[in-house]
């Protein structure tokens, strides 16, 4: 139940943030230097050794994956364009990550496709997400940077 709330709450600020992209990247940030993984489970509900199916992800994590999808599927968030104009980079990455997989499912029958997906296909989308909200706005390099500047100095201050 707290999951899928935590989906919900997910869901709801890519929807309602609109064409505003970097307000989900800004919150993903925030969360990730914020909270340990570890303690992941108080938002999402889901122990760190999983729940049946279900893997055990920062909240970051699914904020990015729901915002990631929810922006492909609306049809006009410009990722495909971002895609097409670092095609060579993206091809790359897909290559690895096929290559990546077929490891991971020979060698352990799929019980580490969880740990792929966190480790390499979340960073890429927030890559992507990035450089979508790059060709909106040219100076969101510096307000994500100030935004992990400020959250580094409040945990050096506490």
């Amino acid at each position: 139940m707290q999951f899928v709330l935590w989906l919900s709450i997910c869901a709801a600020i890519s929807i309602f943030s609109g064409k505003r992209t970097y307000i989900p990247l800004i919150l993903a940030t925030v969360l990730w230097f914020c909270i340990p993984w570890v303690a992941s489970d108080l938002l999402t509900g889901i122990p760190p050794k999983g729940l049946g199916p279900i893997p055990s992800m920062h909240p970051g994590t699914w904020l990015i994956l729901l915002t990631f999808v929810l922006r492909l599927v609306a049809g006009k968030s410009g990722i495909p364009a971002v895609i097409n104009e670092h095609s060579v980079v993206f091809l790359t990455l897909g290559i690895f990550l096929l290559l990546a997989f077929a490891l991971t499912a020979t060698g352990s029958g799929f019980k580490g496709a969880a740990s792929l997906v966190y480790i390499f296909v979340c960073p890429i989308m927030f890559s992507i997400l990035i450089l979508v909200e790059q060709n909106k706005s040219s100076n969101f390099p510096t307000v994500l940077r100030n935004t992990i500047l400020l959250i580094a100095t409040a945990q050096g201050v506490l």
